[in-house]
């Protein structure tokens, strides 16, 4: 069986990678069903039901046991898939990738035709309007290296491997003596034309070696680096939008230890880029996504070098150059956030709190806000136990909010 500190460790690598900015959904707030004869008093207006993102239940727990990590989750052709980790301690390759599907968001199921992920670290799935795509990084058949991954699926349960350069092609070198890890953190399309955006770096969340675009003009199929005007060196990659008739990517450039510069990086054919301005930040960037006219972005700041406590921040802008500290809950110390999703005129923020359990280690609980504008942040109403369970990933379907995370933990929000 796996220890809860290699489960803890799993899960932070999730938390850490993740650029997640997905959309979601969730399940119904039903009423009890009235009598047969029963009136509705007069002048009595309806019941309303809550906003969608402000309540919060568990619509499935233990998703493929207690063993897997969700960290995105993704709706498209009337189906959730969701995409992460599984513990597989006993096996040469140590983690699996799982690939689960749902038409309700409460029964999942894993997808029959995944393939071969062993070795694989799955970190986010995306829909395109006409196919899903998964993606994330993965240990070479030689053992000897690390590799970007994209599968992708019409149905959510058939999937193929895409062709993609990897790092040797990229000539993106490793460090001397340090394992070459490279991951893919997003895509996005505009119907024809791909971009998947990422990093090679010499662990999940040390030295950033640097940024990786690729692009593709066949549907996803196959997989070419992209020509980038500047120096991506040190540049980790969370995020990329198809905006105004362009690509925006996203990310963070560090310039000392405690303060790095946003990385926006602009294209129209998704082939040739180039930077914006960025604004200085002291903090990582860990997610972002688009709705209502702005980007919201999600990442932690460090607040004690000496004991390597973080606290959370979340950013807004109107043009992703200029960016804006948010305010109201969940900008304290402790907080993690993992994923954030736009549905129904509203920001939805998911991740955990670290809570006190004296004389035992401190454990996780849910945190999950919501905001209208990207500036002010309420906290929602959360019902179930879920202690121990972070919150990774989040998306909107249409009609509801779904969010996943560890221990295979599916939550939902009419």
């Amino acid at each position: 069986m796996a220890t809860q500190a290699t489960l803890r460790l799993l899960t932070s690598v999730l938390l850490l990678l993740v650029p997640f900015l997905l959309p979601l959904a969730g399940c119904d707030n039903t009423m009890p069903a009235p009598t047969k004869n029963a009136m509705p008093a007069p002048n009595e207006p309806p019941p309303t039901k809550p906003p969608a993102g402000t309540t919060w239940t568990v619509a499935a727990s233990g998703a493929l046991g207690d063993r897997t990590s969700l960290s995105s989750v993704a709706w498209g052709g009337g189906r959730y898939v969701a995409v992460g980790i599984k513990s597989v301690p006993e096996e040469p390759y140590t983690v699996r990738g799982v690939i689960l599907r749902s038409t309700d968001e409460h029964t999942w199921t894993a997808a029959s035709g995944a393939g071969n992920l062993d070795g694989t670290y799955l970190i986010g799935v995306r829909w395109s309007g006409t196919r899903f795509f998964a993606f994330g990084g993965g240990i070479t058949r030689s053992r000897t290296g690390w590799s970007e991954v994209i599968v992708h699926s019409a149905d959510g349960d058939t999937w193929t491997a895409a062709s993609v350069p990897g790092t040797d092609t990229l000539h993106l070198s490793c460090y001397s003596g340090s394992p070459c890890v490279t991951f893919l953190t997003d895509v996005a399309g505009d119907g024809t034309r791909f971009v998947a955006v990422g990093f090679v770096g010499t662990t999940f969340s040390n030295a950033v070696r640097s940024g990786v675009i690729l692009r593709s003009t066949d549907g996803g199929d196959t997989w070419t680096a992209a020509s980038v005007s500047g120096d991506l060196d040190g540049t980790r990659l969370i995020g990329v939008r198809w905006v105004g008739g362009r690509f925006v990517a996203l990310g963070i450039k560090w310039t000392s230890p405690s303060t790095g510069r946003v990385v926006i990086l602009r294209s129209t054919d998704g082939d040739t880029w180039t930077a914006a301005s960025g604004a200085a930040l002291d903090s990582a960037l860990l997610a972002v996504t688009r709705g209502g006219g702005r980007f919201v972005a999600l990442g932690i700041r460090p607040t004690s070098i000496s004991t390597g406590r973080v606290g959370v921040v979340i950013l807004h802008s109107t043009d992703g150059d200029a960016w804006t500290a948010a305010s109201g809950a969940g900008t304290t110390l402790d907080n993690t956030f993992g994923g954030v999703a736009w549905g129904d005129g509203r920001f939805v923020v998911v991740g955990s709190k670290s809570v006190p359990a004296d004389p035992d280690p401190p454990t996780q609980r849910v945190v999950i806000l919501h905001s209208t504008d990207g500036d002010t942040w309420t906290a929602a109403s959360v019902s179930g136990d879920l202690d121990g369970t972070y919150l990774i990933g989040v998306t909107w379907s249409g009609t509801r909010f779904v969010a996943v995370g560890s221990n295979g933990s599916i939550l939902t929000s009419p």
